[in-house]
């Protein structure tokens, strides 16, 4: 063999082992960036339901309510906003408020304390919570 024949082999193993690093990186940057784009769409559908369920709360607030001690809700028919009022013990009133899309299992539910005058919901200063304080856990299903 002459050494003219031979020049080209290492070029072209080097070609090969570029591909392959090239190829492996690509894969583990796609990898990746499927992980950091499945966290957004969380992150987004998150931030979605936290501002669906302030939006309800605004708009439970300025709704018409009844003192009962049972849960009665009023649903905003073109965005799903979703807004619960139960009487709780003496002029005390609990509003539940949340975005009512997909299942309810996924629903943020923004809670807040207050009272109701002329059928008017009155929030308390310090009334935000964010679980249902109800003791029976079955008194906090609003699905």
């Amino acid at each position: 063999m002459s050494p003219n024949n031979e020049t080209g082999s290492s070029a072209i193993l080097m070609v090969l082992l570029l591909l392959l690093s090239g190829t492996s990186m690509l894969v583990g940057l796609s990898s990746h960036l499927t992980t950091e784009h499945r966290w957004g769409m969380q992150e987004k559908r998150a931030i979605a339901h936290f501002v669906g369920a302030q939006s309800a709360m605004s708009w439970g607030m300025w709704q018409r309510w009844q003192l009962q001690q049972q849960w009665q809700c009023q649903t905003e028919a073109s965005s799903a906003l979703r807004a619960c009022l139960i009487q709780t013990q003496g002029s005390e009133v609990l509003l539940a408020a949340f975005l009512a899309e997909g299942p309810a299992s996924s629903w943020l539910i923004h809670w807040r304390w207050g009272t109701l005058k002329h059928g008017k919901f009155i929030a308390s200063d310090h009334g935000w919570l964010d679980y249902c304080p109800l003791g029976d856990k079955a008194h906090c299903n609003l699905a």
